[in-house]
């Protein structure tokens, strides 16, 4: 019906910017909730507490319009002031509106983001007209902002070039592994027969960061197969503690696109089963941390 086709209209380019603010929690590290603690782990820009992600293989995400990625903007402020609440926590919660990010960067990195975009930047208050003057400017100042950057090329190649112009530091591996807070792969194929050798440099390079990743699949076989392909890799890991991932188990997402789609690439084993694969976007998620 009509309602059904307008939510998956609208669900469709929603996913993205949904999806990665319904974890985002994961990204922010917990000296941006503490009032007290101060120093170098609050990667602070200027006066502004930023924290930094990189969106590995992107496409379609990478040329939403800004409206849609603003929604990412307001509820990751709320996932972040849900989570200082929590009972389980110790994070100062009369605090956490001055203490959640004030920025975030997102570098879209991948050989299929366009190359005519440029770097901007949003805020919630986007669309409120300067009715006030300088008390609106000084309200978008102390709220969250977004900057979103574009590389048209692989992961290595923006690592490459990040060294070239970053300052020399005694530590050259540690500077490259600290660069980003976080990482996040929406439906990267990995257990793909055609991307799997791909991928595994890249996947290897992220486990090696410590950092968290967020991965999507577009389908449930689409989730064993990349679940299978980071098993795999987990198994044969033993620089970071990650031995309580024997099993990666994809969830389904509360946020993914409701819009369905034939595979227009299926695999062999598909074709060999007689079936045809559908797929929807960000329909699986799974959390590395």
């Amino acid at each position: 019906n009509t309602a059904q086709s307008a939510i998956g209209l609208l669900s469709h380019p929603l996913t993205f910017p949904l999806t990665l603010a319904h974890h985002s929690n994961i990204f922010v590290r917990k000296s941006l909730f503490s009032s007290n603690e101060t120093g170098p782990q609050s990667n602070d820009l200027g006066d502004r507490k930023v924290t930094r992600l990189c969106c590995v293989g992107a496409r379609a995400e990478c040329t939403l319009p800004d409206v849609y990625w603003r929604e990412f903007l307001v509820m990751s402020s709320a996932m972040i002031r849900a989570r200082s609440s929590d009972a389980e926590t110790n994070y100062d919660a009369d605090a956490i509106e001055s203490s959640e990010p004030l920025e975030w960067i997102l570098d879209f990195v991948g050989p299929e983001v366009p190359r005519q975009i440029r770097t901007k930047t949003i805020s919630k208050f986007d669309d409120i007209e300067d009715c006030e003057g300088q008390q609106i400017r000084q309200q978008q100042q102390q709220r969250p902002q977004l900057l979103m950057n574009y590389h048209a090329s692989f992961l290595h190649e923006v690592i490459l070039q990040f060294l070239k112009s970053a300052p020399q530091a005694e530590n050259r591996t540690e500077q490259i592994r600290q660069f980003w807070d976080g990482f996040v792969l929406f439906n990267p194929g990995l257990g793909h027969p055609n991307l799997e050798k791909q991928w595994k440099p890249t996947i290897e390079f992220l486990f090696s960061t410590g950092k968290p990743i967020l991965f999507t699949a577009h389908s449930e076989l689409d989730a064993e197969r990349d679940a299978s392909v980071l098993e795999e890799l987990l198994a044969k890991w033993h620089h970071r503690d990650l031995s309580h991932f024997k099993e990666c188990s994809y969830e389904p997402n509360p946020f993914s696109s409701r819009m369905e789609f034939v595979d227009p690439f299926p695999t062999a084993t598909t074709k060999n089963s007689g079936g045809i694969h559908v797929v929807r976007p960000n329909h699986s998620v799974f959390v590395l941390r």
